[in-house]
């Protein structure tokens, strides 16, 4: 399904308001449709559905936002607060992940979570856990935790040509290294650098 992602870093603000230059605000919606609108038999059984018209698949509406604060662009970009790696590759992060039902029905109801968390970063992956929230009863009752883990591909294999010496900061980007002889968790024996 398509989808729209928007993302907005504030580092571009006024050095008159520096602790607010670390956010960064990210969205992303999109749409939902079902190519057969109806659940078979057997689908409706498994959900405990008895009517026929209760087996309508509803379009849907997922959107979302996070409001994200890099301790990284804090220490290196607006000011030393004297934080070290590893504290100064966190992001505390809060993501509000929301579905809209458009139709059928469950039409004009929304269901979602809110994801407080906290993300790590190094130079070939970040780490990251949230505590998951239902903002509603159809959400569900009880509070969840999710973690997740990606690899930076490109920088284990080297198929870029950036300066080695730098490293990813969690919108995508690059960010001066100012310690390059400092890893924390050993990972230049590990991948061999």
């Amino acid at each position: 399904m398509p989808y729209i992602a928007l993302g907005k870093g504030l580092g571009d603000l006024p050095k008159s308001v520096p602790w607010i230059r670390p956010f960064t605000l990210t969205g992303q919606f999109g749409g939902s449709v079902a190519t057969d609108t109806r659940l078979s038999w057997s689908q409706m059984a498994r959900a405990g559905l008895t009517q026929r018209s209760d087996g309508v698949i509803p379009g849907k509406l997922p959107w979302g936002f996070t409001i994200q604060y890099s301790l990284n662009y804090l220490q290196y970009h607006v000011r030393d607060v004297g934080l070290d790696k590893p504290f100064s590759q966190l992001i505390p992060v809060v993501e509000f992940a929301m579905e809209s039902c458009l139709d059928g029905p469950c039409q004009g109801q929304t269901n979602g979570t809110v994801n407080p968390g906290l993300i790590w970063f190094g130079d070939y992956f970040q780490l990251g856990a949230a505590a998951q929230i239902p903002i509603n009863q159809r959400t569900g009752t009880d509070v969840g935790a999710f973690a997740m883990f990606h690899l930076f591909i490109d920088d284990l294999l080297e198929t870029h040509e950036h300066d080695h010496n730098e490293h990813h900061d969690y919108e995508g980007g690059y960010v001066d290294e100012h310690h390059p002889d400092h890893d924390p968790l050993n990972l230049g024996a590990l991948f061999g650098n």
